[in-house]
């Protein structure tokens, strides 16, 4: 340039800085050759270009405009008018940078397409599609071109055409991952799962990738082939690219085979610092309670809550569920109380805590808990109802038990057994006939439902309505599944024998 300063030379040096990291000097070259030639249109383009790299979006936007007036078929001043204006989240101006663009350049494939692009971002399916398809017609054997018609074919609803292009541009590109994904994403939409393990096993014999021998054992999940899906995420859990979602899809593969000891071995395998670590364990929890194997069960939980997984707190719930089911409330109660120990501010744990002192004769602690948990949520609707439900229970301070289940209903509306909470606070108020029309609400929104039932019944006793309250009493019967509930219902049938 110095034996030469002219703007040919100017722009070479210009790019060459550039290209080779020395941004600030390119940039610096951009600005000097923009002042010694201020009606060069292509000095005015790459010092436009070189100040949009950096991220300088609003002077990049005049320089590209000047660009243009200057010389108005520059095609790289208008695109770069219009990356900027995208960058910037001006779409409409974008588009309309776009369309005079191609209006003066009709020919311009890569001005259809680029116009697509960001008409489709503004969700102009249509109006894309008609830019993509011209794109198309003009160069069709450009990959992008193709990817982009075929893409706007599928999502308004042609997929048919669009498999058929994807199946020209596999011919151009066999070994693209990112296209094969995308040509089996629709096969599966279509229903053609078929044709996409073929499409698959044929670029298998070209490229042996990791991916798509993902795609080859997902399609064959979904085809219910579930003993070749498990052997080829076997094969990729052996490998070092995500073992462990591979092992996790394996034991998804063995639990559909009804394999469960494969599928918990497969779980098994899985890190504690994997993403799906969590996931692994509730499968492998699941497994156990579903055999009845609840100490079994419970020790998954045990193990990990003693994880820093954030997840990790869920298994407190979960191993006091195995534990009551297995009969031994104490233990269920001392896990949840190491729970609310380590997380006393875990409204989970708190919930079931309380739920399960209630259920252990701990009445006193329950409500204690369902207070604690109301002061940490105060729209807490769940606590607020059971709560309320406690004092109802007893006809102990119904006022503030009528309160607390009206402030539940506010936070779910409707609800069934909210509904049936409000009306037993009324029946123990003395209400009796408001307690009727809320309980018949409660059983219209949670119909079959034991308690509501027999709370029925007795509000039917209570009216002296002993047919109502028979037939009530014998649904709720029915309904329960506890031994404690059915002796106490039958009692209030045997009265009405007598």
């Amino acid at each position: 340039y110095n034996l030469d300063p002219s703007p040919l030379v100017g722009t070479k040096l210009i790019s060459a800085a550039d290209l080779t990291g020395h941004r600030r000097d390119a940039l610096l070259h951009a600005k000097k050759m923009v002042l010694l030639y201020p009606k060069h249109p292509a000095v005015n383009n790459l010092y436009g270009q070189i100040l949009f790299k950096q991220g300088i979006s609003n002077q990049a936007e005049a320089q590209f405009k000047k660009a243009i007036r200057l010389d108005p078929s520059l095609l790289s001043a208008h695109i770069g008018l219009i990356g900027v204006r995208r960058a910037k989240g001006r779409i409409k101006s974008a588009i309309s940078a776009a369309r005079a663009l191609v209006k003066k350049n009709p020919n311009f494939a890569a001005g259809w397409n680029l116009l697509s692009h960001l008409l489709i971002s503004r969700d102009r399916k249509r109006s894309a599609l008609k830019s993509a398809k011209r794109a198309y017609d003009l160069s069709p054997r450009v990959p992008e071109n193709i990817l982009t018609y075929a893409f706007l074919l599928e999502v308004n609803g042609k997929g048919k055409d669009a498999a058929k292009l994807y199946e020209d541009l596999f011919r151009y590109q066999p070994d693209n991952d990112l296209l094969i994904q995308r040509m089996v994403g629709l096969y599966r939409r279509l229903g053609n799962l078929d044709d996409a393990l073929s499409l698959v096993r044929r670029s298998l014999r070209r490229s042996s990738s990791s991916g798509l021998h993902l795609q080859e054992g997902l399609i064959l999940f979904e085809l219910k082939r579930y003993g070749k899906a498990a052997k080829v995420f076997d094969a990729l859990a052996e490998g070092s690219w995500k073992p462990d979602r591979f092992s996790y899809l394996a034991g998804i593969s063995y639990e559909r085979l009804g394999d469960a000891e494969k599928a918990r071995a497969h779980y098994e395998r899985i890190r504690v610092e994997s993403p799906v670590y969590i996931s692994g364990n509730f499968r492998i929890f699941k497994l156990f309670r579903e055999a009845k194997q609840y100490q079994a069960a419970f020790e998954v939980s045990a193990k990990v809550v003693q994880t820093d997984h954030e997840r990790a707190r869920e298994f407190y719930i979960l191993g006091a569920l195995v534990l009551n089911e297995a009969k031994d409330l104490k233990r269920a109660v001392k896990f949840l109380e190491a729970g609310s120990g380590r997380y006393p501010k875990e409204i989970s744990i708190l919930f079931n805590l309380g739920a399960y002192y209630e259920k252990a004769g701990q009445r006193d602690l329950s409500i204690k808990v369902m207070r604690k948990i109301i002061d940490l949520n105060p729209r807490h609707h769940a606590a607020l109802n059971f709560l309320g439900y406690l004092y109802a229970e007893r006809g102990e301070n119904l006022e503030e038990a009528i309160s607390l289940i009206n402030r539940a209903l506010a936070e779910k509306p409707g609800d069934g057994y909210y509904l049936d909470s409000l009306g037993w606070a009324f029946f123990h108020q003395g209400d009796v006939e408001k307690a009727r029309d809320i309980l018949i609400r409660a059983l219209e929104a949670a119909p079959g439902e034991g308690v509501i039932h027999e709370h029925l019944g007795d509000v039917y006793d209570d009216l002296d309505q002993g047919a109502e309250a028979v037939e009530h009493y014998k649904k709720a019967l029915i309904s329960s599944s506890e031994e404690k509930d059915k002796k106490r219902i039958n009692k209030k049938l045997e009265a009405y024998e007598d």
